[in-house]
């Protein structure tokens, strides 16, 4: 049985949805108010795993991940390939397992030398990753959100995580037997996943517009693109200059701009951990086609390294936020990173372009205490949107 090899990829966007009950602390992707979807408004993690193989042929699975990303509910498999030597990613809508996008990945170090491990040991795998699932959700139910291939000393494991709105477990699970391991829990479970309704997968208010788009959709691109970090919108005098985290971030996005084919513009920017070392990830698009690029740069040094062609949903948001902007100059995203820092009080994280309320937005998260909050900034007048 072949078994797909992912790469660990950077930390997902998390929604945060105000007013919804807040999950037990110590979630990977998933933070305090965020509501999951209810089970039955996703597909069964056995047909996200066939998806995904069906995606990235001949390659070895090594991890499904549920993600919130532009407000769609989205299993994410990461795979190895030609003998473990790179990497792949495929994105599947969870709630109907369509295909969304895949990508190529580069694997070395840390990643490279488990995937071979995983590629080297397949014939030990006797469990699909969603037996897998089945296994921990006997023991833990709720939702599966992760389903990883770990090596434990010698050992081989699954690591299941699933939740309730109220809780988080992570099970292990015995790849050649199916045998529980060992079951932990952060919080107190609610019943299973089928109360996390409300979480749903619709993404109409915060990226509304679909569509990759043409040259018309995306006329207002080219106003929005000097001004990605400088200069002042209309909103109430000048825009702040980024400082900390948002100095860093923006910088990240001038290096990956520089290197960029003209006209490009940023669509999200977050770290990420690269071999034991920090970088920033910049994904850029051009306007009118559906690709982008996605750069690592070392913050450092300002380095900006290519990583990977980006294709689908990517695109389509940068669709949707310069056609919402029209003509109108954008803030950037330096000014909207301070903008949400100083209302929040707190350090940025991450941010994104996006669309709510039919209105152009900066996503940003920033870090208050233990939790990520979404601070959503309006892209012309830099006002907090409710």
């Amino acid at each position: 049985m072949k078994i797909p090899t992912i790469l660990r990829s950077s930390v997902l966007l998390l929604a945060t949805v105000a007013g919804s009950p807040a999950l037990a602390a110590g979630g990977d992707d998933f933070g305090p108010g965020i509501v999951l979807p209810a089970t039955t408004s996703v597909i069964p993690f056995a047909a996200a795993e066939q998806a995904v193989l069906a995606a990235v042929p001949r390659a070895t699975l090594l991890r499904i991940e549920l993600e919130l990303e532009h407000g769609r509910w989205v299993y994410r498999g990461e795979l190895a390939a030609r003998l473990a030597r790179t990497g792949a990613r495929a994105d599947i809508d969870a709630t109907n397992g369509n295909l969304l996008r895949t990508r190529a990945e580069k694997l070395g170090g840390s990643d490279q030398r488990h995937a071979v491990t995983i590629f080297n040991r397949a014939g030990e795998i006797r469990l699909s990753f969603a037996q897998a699932a089945d296994a921990a959700l006997a023991v833990a139910p709720g939702l599966v959100t992760d389903v990883r291939l770990e090596t434990e000393g010698r050992a081989l494991v699954y690591k299941v995580t699933t939740h309730t709105q109220t809780s988080r477990s992570e099970t292990r699970v015995n790849p050649t037997t199916g045998a529980v391991i060992r079951t932990s829990t952060v919080g107190t479970p609610s019943g299973g996943g089928d109360d996390n309704s409300g979480g749903g997968s619709g993404g109409g208010d915060d990226n509304s517009g679909g569509g990759a788009g043409g040259g018309d959709d995306n006329s207002g691109g080219g106003s929005g693109g000097g001004n990605d970090n400088s200069g002042g919108g209309s909103g109430g005098g000048p825009t702040p200059s980024p400082t900390g985290q948002a100095a860093t971030l923006a910088a990240a996005i001038d290096a990956a701009i520089a290197t960029s084919p003209q006209g490009a513009l940023p669509i999200e920017v977050k770290p990420k951990r690269r071999n034991m070392v920090m970088f920033i990830e910049v994904l850029v698009g051009i306007p009118g086609r559906t690709s982008g690029l996605e750069f690592l740069v070392n913050p450092a040094n300002g380095r900006s390294t290519r990583e990977s062609t980006l294709l689908g949903d990517d695109a389509t948001t940068l669709a949707a936020f310069t056609r919402s902007l029209g003509e109108q100059p954008a803030i950037g995203f330096g000014g909207a990173m301070q903008i949400a820092a100083d209302a929040a009080q707190a350090e940025v994280s991450r941010a994104e372009v996006g669309v709510y309320r039919a209105q152009p937005i900066y996503e940003v998260k920033v870090l208050s205490g233990r939790r990520e909050v979404s601070v959503k900034v309006h892209a012309v007048t830099g006002a907090i949107m409710p």
